[in-house]
């Protein structure tokens, strides 16, 4: 379904960067942190090649997850805002995650905004899109060191999770 969309992207996009030899290239692996410290149980690992992203959004013991990795793709805005207010040379990247539709099939788009270089100590955000038209920020918070939160084997909150809530307080008036 979605997944021969995303590989046909991927391979689209890939061909944006093929043609610099002097791309830089390197892999990451982050999970998504609150703003006070504290931690999701989710994150991401992948790898860019100039402005091309390429990653796995990676459940790790999430409430309503269990362990399941999402496919998404993204490239990066030289000189954009990172979220946050972050401070970063490069900018950001937007990568595109379909975890939200295949579990809920809702009609939402969501996109982590995360700050460039992808590493610990940078910035991300949830961005959620409704039905195609206002797109806001659902979550958003610090990146943190390794693909997932180390929770001793029990069931966590998820980045997406609080998606629910929102759009909860969202759909009750």
């Amino acid at each position: 379904m979605n997944k021969y969309l995303l590989m046909s992207t991927a391979a689209a996009l890939a061909t944006v960067s093929a043609g610099d030899a002097n791309a830089k290239s390197y892999s990451y692996s982050v999970h998504f942190g609150t703003q006070d410290g504290g931690s999701y149980c989710d994150g991401e690992v992948g790898h860019a090649v100039g402005a091309v992203y390429a990653g796995n959004h990676g459940y790790s013991n999430c409430e309503g997850f269990g362990d399941e990795k999402f496919p998404n793709l993204g490239l990066a805005a030289k000189g954009g805002v990172p979220p946050m207010g972050g401070k970063a040379k490069n900018g950001n990247v937007n990568l595109a995650d379909i975890s939200y539709y295949v579990h809920y099939q809702a009609n939402y788009a969501v996109t982590f905004d995360l700050e460039t270089p992808i590493k610990a100590g940078g910035t991300w955000a949830l961005w959620l899109s409704l039905y195609g038209s206002t797109a806001f920020i659902g979550n958003e918070g610090i990146l943190l060191a390794g693909p997932h939160a180390k929770r001793n084997g029990s069931n966590a909150v998820s980045t997406i999770s609080k998606l629910n809530e929102v759009l909860k307080h969202r759909t009750a008036k």
